[in-house]
């Protein structure tokens, strides 16, 4: 007994020992990020202009600023929006939401300057106002893309984290979502309704109404399948405290933990009817606006909406705050919440979100994984493949029953290979932002 007690407490001392390490780098990096984006003199900056997305939600534009501001910081250039984010998807300005990404301006700081190279030009990169493009629209991988890691700290951010990279990618996002104070004071009255304070709350989101074009719909049977599973293994780490004298396991005493879920979807209406009228004796159902209206196709009018926006924002904000997730990975909104998580949460989170489609990656359609293990499929199976241990798997399809379907770039052949035996391929880069000292 005092020997499983000092392990607990050993354990719970590692963990805080690794969250605050996690703190730490996350305040420096936030800090570096923030001085290269307010420089003490904008006429003499180098400048990554980036063109906010016209043609996309919420989670696509908050993914493909990342984006640009990973370029950013890997070339040592501000970020910053053209025109200053006045055009994007929604018909707000991004100041009305956000803080400026930077302290500089672009009618002031680009404009007379224009026109100005691109930077998928690279005999063009020496200049020191460049465009940058939308990703779809550059031919060739770039560095500094979202998922790579920043060699100076891969070292400790393996020991410290599961996924250096997903963890790294999320401080992105924290800068960039930096709410007005007005934005602030909106979202802090929604967020107050969810009573974190009274124990643990399980996420579900779920995206339909486009989503049809992109990646297969789910039931809502298969995500409560897993917050089912979540609370029951949560039950489980309380047994050891309900046993009798006799030290038998009294199933009259187990203590229940309450299962409360928050709900975000763009079909309110149909959704949480449908949760409470099969889940309600069960869970305590927590969700936004019942008349909440998103729209329910790409260009939508209603989906571009500032209270639309707000909504959305509330609810990934409640959604990161909670102990596990639910979603696909084929949306942006899943992947954001799981990327801001681990700047939210303080320490790894890289368990908290279960995907019911892809594994995480930035761009989702495009993931490359290891064989960990060697794989020979069985006799007359034509619908698998094989592979040995460092083998690098393409995948192209979602995760289902514990396979998916890629290709082994070794052998050259397509088919089914088994998820649990395919491990993260991790990059890194030096950024010049993380060692030079000014």
């Amino acid at each position: 007994m005092a020997i499983g007690k000092n392990i607990s407490l050993n354990l719970k001392e590692n963990l805080e020992e690794n969250n605050k390490i996690l703190e730490v780098l996350g305040d420096y990096f936030y800090n570096k990020i923030f001085k290269l984006q307010h420089p003490s003199d904008c006429k003499i900056a180098r400048f990554l202009v980036c063109k906010l997305e016209q043609f996309c939600g919420f989670g696509c534009v908050m993914h493909h600023i990342s984006f640009c501001l990973s370029i950013a910081l890997g070339t040592n250039r501000t970020l910053i929006f053209e025109e200053d984010g006045i055009k994007w998807s929604y018909n707000v300005r991004w100041n009305d939401i956000f803080e400026p990404i930077t302290n500089c301006n672009y009618g002031e700081d680009i404009a007379p300057w224009l026109p100005i190279n691109n930077y998928k030009d690279i005999s063009a990169r020496i200049d020191r106002q460049l465009f940058l493009d939308r990703r779809s629209d550059i031919p060739f991988e770039v560095n500094y893309q979202p998922e790579v890691l920043p060699k100076e700290f891969s070292e400790i951010l393996f020991t410290q984290h599961s996924n250096p990279s997903l963890w790294f990618h999320g401080q992105l996002i924290k800068y960039i979502w930096r709410e007005s104070p007005a934005t602030r004071e909106i979202l802090e009255k929604i967020e107050a309704k969810i009573p974190f304070v009274e124990g643990p709350i399980v996420g579900i989101h779920v995206r339909r109404t486009d989503k049809f074009k992109e990646a297969q719909t789910r039931n809502l049977d298969d995500y409560f399948k897993w917050t089912d599973f979540w609370f029951d293994i949560e039950n489980i780490k309380l047994l050891p405290s309900v046993k009798d004298n006799k030290n038998n396991l009294n199933k009259t005493i187990i203590q229940q933990i309450p299962r409360r879920i928050f709900i975000a979807t763009e079909e309110p209406k149909l959704v949480i009817k449908e949760a409470k009228k099969h889940w309600n004796d069960k869970y305590e159902i927590f969700y936004n606006k019942l008349e909440a209206k998103y729209g329910f196709e790409e260009g939508d009018p209603i989906r571009y909406t500032k209270d639309s926006l707000l909504a959305i924002m509330a609810e990934i904000k409640i959604l990161v705050q909670c102990q596990f997730v639910v979603c696909t990975f084929s949306s942006n909104v899943c992947r954001l919440i799981y990327e801001l998580m681990q700047a939210v949460q303080g320490k790894d989170m890289s368990e908290a979100v279960q995907s019911l489609d892809f594994f995480y990656t930035e761009t989702w359609k495009c993931k490359k994984m290891e064989a960990i293990d060697n794989y020979t499929k069985p006799l007359n199976n034509k619908d698998e493949i094989n592979a040995n241990k460092g083998d690098i798997i393409e995948i192209s399809r979602p995760i289902w029953n514990g396979f998916v379907y890629g290709k082994n770039t070794q052998t050259n052949s397509s088919g089914l290979f088994p998820s649990h035996l395919l491990g993260e391929i991790f990059h890194s880069e030096n950024f010049p932002i993380f060692y030079k000292e000014e």
